[in-house]
This record gives C-alpha cells, structure tokens and sequence, in this order.
C-alpha cells in the first residue's frame, strides 16, 4: 500500500508541476493580452478622443461657416445692387448721348455721336474701305472720325411703329431710324485753291478805312479759273479751317471783274468796292494763321507789345 501511494504522489506532484507550468503559461499569455488590451483600448480611447476634438473643431467652423452666410449675403446683395445702378448709368449715359446726338442733327449740326464705340468704328472704317479714301500728311492732326464726320451732308430721324416690324418686347412702341448720307470726294476732279481773305483796315487821306461785302473764303479752280466764295461758312455747312469740306457747294461762277474782289485781283480802279470808316488808331492787328500776325499803321513800326487780354479779344 505504501508504494502505491509513494507513486500515486509522485504523479500527482508531476501533474501539479505540469499543471502549474501550464498555468504560468496561460497567465503569460492573459498578461501579454491584457497589455495588448490596454494598449489597443489606449489607442482606440485616443482615436476617440481624436475624433471628439475633430468634432468640436467642426463644430466651431460651422459656426464661422453660419456666421459667414449673411456677411456674404449682404455682400452679394450689394454687389447686385452696385451693378443694378452701373447698368442703370449706363442706359442714361446712352440716353444721354443719343438726346445730344438728335438735338444737334434737328439744328443742322450733323454727327455721329449717337454711334456707340463699337459701330463708329465699324462705320468709319466701312466709309473709308468704300470710298476708296487716302489721306496725306496734312490730315495728320486730326482724328479720322472727324473727317467722317465732315463727309456728312445729310441725317434724318425716322420714327418706325412696332406695328410695322416683328417686336420681342410687348412693350416697345416703335423704333428710331437715323439715316445718314455721307459725300465721299472725288479724287480725279479739279481741285480748287481756297484762301481765307481778311480785311485789314487801310489808311487813306487822314480816315482809316476797311473794305466791305468782301468774302471771307474764297476759291479758285486754275484749270478754269472758276470761283467759289463764302460769306457765312456755315451757312453752308463748311469747315475751312483744318479740313477743307462743305455740306453744301456755294454756286460756281466764272471770274468776275463786276465785284471788288474781281477788281482787285485784277488790278483794277476800285470802282465798285465800298468802304467803312472806323475810330482812328496808332495800329491795327488781325491774327492771320498761328503766330503770323498782319499790322496796318500810318507810320512805320518797329516793335510793339499787346496785353494778353486784348489778343484774346483780337483772336477772336
């Protein structure tokens, strides 16, 4: 009896041990799992926390976001009404313009401002391409839409009812048409010589006088030696200064030595030519053209000064 149970205990002391290294091996691995429990738990309540302060940071620029949505909206209405107002401008300017524009064709002064920039380009161009038109270094100062311009003989204003044409508005009653007619010259006809011609008082038996009904413009063909003359330039809708046009030509004549300009250039006794007398004075001056200048004196003059205010007058 006493061997059995010398070896039962031996076996159960192997068992216990086998048991207890069994046992330290699965607290080993609980430990290890729990550490990796803890770390893992560590690292998903850190995520978490993570997640938490990314919710709180949204949280805050939602609220700018919010905060942001009526700044902008007032901008935006603003902005609307800043380009209401420009548009607004706009159609007055172009009001604006085209009133000026009718106002100046109904007095005779004929133009083409009623064009906006875009279509007077287009039209000066057009005019240029179907005239044929070239200009010298004498046109060099001055803007091609004003020599267009001064190609102008005749504008009129038509009024066309919607009832004659297809509307797209339901409110328009009818439309303006301003027809323009444009002269374009003609390169191969004779040219005339213009000269402006100015009366410079004269001084005969103690009495200064001054010639009368004397042209202020006057014109000469060479090849015939016909004339052209003016007394009132815009009367006839001419520009003699620095272009040379007119809306419409003064008679063409032969010369005459019946006039006192026909005697003068002729050479003749100033037998029709008449006279006015005026306030007798040291000199005389009439600005010609630039910085030349014409005196008349009855005596000699060497050097005399002008205040600025009466050659203002004097230009004039």
């Amino acid at each position: 009896m006493g061997a059995i149970n010398l070896g039962m205990s031996a076996a159960n002391t192997m068992q216990i041990s086998n048991l207890q290294q069994q046992v330290a091996v699965v607290e080993k691995a609980l430990t290890e799992y729990s550490q990796n429990l803890q770390i893992q738990g560590a690292q998903l309540a850190k995520i978490h926390s993570n997640q938490i302060e990314l919710a709180d940071e949204l949280q805050v620029t939602q609220q700018a976001l919010n905060a942001m949505v009526p700044i902008l909206s007032s901008h935006s209405e603003a902005i609307n009404t800043l380009r209401t107002g420009i548009e607004q401008l706009h159609i007055q300017l172009q009001r604006s313009f085209l009133y000026l524009a009718i106002t100046q064709i109904f007095r005779n002064d004929l133009t083409l401002d009623f064009l906006s920039p875009d279509d007077l380009h287009k039209v000066v161009y057009h005019v240029i391409q179907q005239g044929n038109l070239t200009f010298n270094f004498q046109h060099g100062s001055i803007p091609v839409v004003h020599m267009i311009t001064k190609l102008l003989v005749r504008q009129q204003i038509d009024f066309i009812p919607s009832s004659q044409y297809k509307a797209q508005n339901p409110q328009e009653i009818g439309r303006l048409v301003i027809t323009s007619f444009i002269a374009v010259p003609q390169e191969k006809r004779n040219p005339f010589l213009t000269y402006k011609l100015l009366a410079v008082p004269l001084f005969h038996k103690n009495q200064t006088l001054q010639l009368t009904q004397i042209p202020r413009y006057w014109a000469i063909n060479p090849a015939d030696n016909t004339t052209m003359e003016w007394h009132d330039p815009q009367q006839f809708g001419c520009d003699l200064q620095l272009m040379t046009s007119c809306r419409d030509t003064p008679p063409i004549q032969t010369m005459s030595q019946e006039t006192c300009l026909g005697q003068i250039l002729g050479s003749l006794p100033l037998s029709i030519c008449q006279t006015i007398i005026l306030p007798s004075a040291q000199f005389f001056v009439r600005p010609l053209r630039d910085n030349l200048w014409v005196t008349s004196s009855p005596e000699s003059l060497h050097c005399f000064k002008i205040p600025q205010s009466e050659s203002s007058v004097i230009r004039q």
